[in-house]
């Protein structure tokens, strides 16, 4: 099972990793428009650094691809999705939800606070997904930037098996799966 549920921006309490990446965010826009991936001070980040992803919106589509993959939430899923497009995601249920969250964060064209629960191999995981737009040079909406914020030990949820995102990906993404020749 997995579920989100839109948060208001204003539950975010300051002491969460993800209020300074939005604050960071709010202060590069400009007065008519969201920022451009190249405006973004990741050093204001703080704490959530790792935790944060630049998701590139493809089109047509829009389709979406890791362009950067924190280092703590690669740490914790234990894979790296840098590269990686969000088709590949497994499972079913899980790449669906995201799907959804980032087509309707750039329909939308505003910043989004995600509450997701899941509950996989009996134990539930919750933490808070930021969704904030970038702009490219024609002025569309051209990456998100996200930030995810857990409230739970991943290691749990995932088990001791160090499985974690790996079975997420699709056996050829994988790794640590043999190639086909």
């Amino acid at each position: 099972m997995i579920r989100s549920q839109p948060v208001t921006l204003h539950d975010l309490k300051r002491d969460d990793p993800l209020f300074a990446v939005l604050a960071s965010w709010r202060n590069s826009c400009s007065e008519h428009n969201w920022p451009h991936k190249r405006d973004l001070y990741p050093e204001e980040f703080g704490r959530a650094l790792g935790r944060v992803c630049l998701v590139d919106v493809l089109r047509p589509g829009p389709r979406f691809r890791f362009r950067l993959f924190g280092t703590i939430l690669a740490a914790n899923m234990g894979a790296d999705m840098q590269g990686q497009d969000l088709a590949n995601l497994r499972p079913l249920e899980y790449r669906d939800m995201v799907l959804a969250d980032y087509r309707e964060a750039v329909r939308r064209g505003i910043p989004t606070l995600k509450r997701i629960t899941s509950i996989h191999n009996g134990v539930e995981l919750n933490y808070l997904r930021l969704i904030l737009p970038l702009i490219n040079d024609n002025g569309a909406i051209g990456c998100l930037l996200t930030a995810s914020s857990t409230q739970d030990d991943w290691g749990l949820y995932f088990g001791n098996e160090a499985l974690h995102m790996r079975t997420m990906l699709t056996p050829y993404q994988n790794p640590h799966a043999p190639r086909p020749h």
